[in-house]
């Protein structure tokens, strides 16, 4: 026959009851606790990560829209000086075109033939070599001097003990064209401006390879 438990007994399990629950009720509530913390952590390092993720996509698409738009100007500046040069090449042939018409101008190699006798401080011992037309008017202006008929209608030589000063319109204009139509300096600005825009993709290539190295 089975004995009933005493009043004593009854309450004593009671109270293990109780403290086991309250146990168990506190237990859940720190595994709550502790869970709700770390997902809190978990959640502020997504957002951390998240706006350090925003941040590197934005610098990076910054950087990579600025390399393009560095690029684009180098481009534009190859276009530009491909396109400079093939103007300046047509105006400086209009213009030494222009240049042997000026020097084949009678008048002009009257006053160069002019200066090429009176640079001469013996005039015995002077051939003069001229075009046709031209012999006449320097026979009567320097009666002393040997006139020889040149072959071509153009061009002027002094001949003055085996040394010959020589004019011709043609190479008259070749070397008055550079002083006229200088595009040296026009060219070398166009070189330093590619210059610093490459220098500056370099630069950008430099910022974003530390960057990498940081964020890894």
């Amino acid at each position: 026959m089975k004995i009933p438990p005493s009043v004593k007994e009854t309450s004593q399990e009671r109270v293990l009851i109780k403290k086991r629950a309250l146990s168990a009720s506190q237990y859940q509530k720190n595994v709550i606790q502790y869970a709700q913390s770390k997902a809190n952590d978990y959640y502020q390092q997504a957002v951390s990560e998240k706006e350090s993720i925003y941040q590197t996509a934005y610098q990076q698409g910054y950087n990579d829209g600025a390399k393009q738009l560095l690029a684009d100007f180098i481009e534009s500046l190859n276009n530009s000086e491909i396109a400079l040069q093939k103007r300046l090449s047509q105006s400086a042939e209009q213009l030494e075109t222009l240049l042997v018409k000026l020097f084949s101008d009678p008048r002009i190699k009257d006053i160069v033939a002019d200066y090429f006798l009176h640079q001469q401080e013996n005039p015995c011992n002077i051939n003069l070599h001229l075009p046709a037309d031209m012999q006449p008017f320097l026979k009567e202006q320097h009666s002393g001097i040997q006139v020889q008929t040149n072959t071509s209608s153009t061009t002027i030589a002094l001949e003055v003990d085996n040394k010959i000063c020589y004019f011709s319109p043609s190479i008259a204009a070749k070397n008055t064209l550079p002083q006229i139509f200088s595009v040296a300096n026009r060219c070398q600005i166009i070189e330093k401006r590619k210059k610093a825009y490459q220098a500056l993709i370099t630069l950008l290539n430099i910022h974003r390879g530390e960057h990498d190295s940081i964020s890894k």
